[in-house]
């Protein structure tokens, strides 16, 4: 048996990490915000990292489908029940593909953005 501050950590730990499953879509919109807000330069918008950006959201696009149509519908949700170790396709590569298109999609709407606000 757990002593009781050890079983205390450990269930605030499960509720804190089921708040941020819950809410993992829009947890990155604060640092996109800040981001855009910064003022780095005014130079005009640059061709070459709006085709950047582009490229970006296809390849982070691509591995994101690739990863979901891979490990099913086990991706949408969560459960206490763990299901097989997945070592097969993108997962072999990547240890959760499905997190790094996530952040090639956030890191390229980024840029973009950045590039269309510029004056």
């Amino acid at each position: 048996m757990l002593p009781e501050s050890r079983a205390t950590t450990q269930d605030t730990t499960t509720r804190l990490g089921g708040w941020l499953f819950r809410h993992r879509t829009s947890l990155p919109l604060p640092a996109a915000l800040a981001i855009l807000t910064l003022r780095i330069g005014e130079a005009p918008p640059s061709p070459f990292l709006v085709g950047v950006g582009v490229g970006t959201t296809v390849v982070g696009e691509l591995i994101r489908l690739w990863g979901v149509y891979h490990i099913g519908a086990i991706s949408r949700t969560r459960s206490e029940r763990l299901g097989p170790l997945i070592a097969t396709g993108p997962f072999a590569l990547l240890r959760n593909p499905l997190y790094v298109g996530n952040i090639a999609l956030f890191a390229a709407g980024i840029l973009m953005i950045r590039q269309a606000f510029r004056r």
